[in-house]
């Protein structure tokens, strides 16, 4: 979903979009431990193709931690 509303497909695939006020947040679920064995490459497209979006988040079983070069948001899975 564009900020016009519409609908968009990308070569690549988001777990879930949260609208917030007019913002977006991509959210993709990992089952992965460590961050090194995640792929963020979906995250990253749709960040950059989404000025909305201000960060995305992955949702994993490691330790909280914020990627500032990518605005990506690694947290815990029990913690949400």
């Amino acid at each position: 979903i564009d900020a016009t509303k519409n609908l968009r497909f990308l070569p690549c695939d988001i777990d879930f979009v949260i609208t917030y006020g007019h913002r977006m947040i991509p959210i993709e679920v990992n089952h992965a431990g460590e961050i090194t064995s995640i792929d963020t490459q979906a995250l990253r497209t749709f960040l950059k193709n989404n000025p909305t979006a201000p960060f995305g988040i992955v949702l994993y079983q490691g330790a909280p931690y914020f990627r500032t070069k990518e605005n990506i948001l690694f947290w815990p899975f029990w913690m949400v």
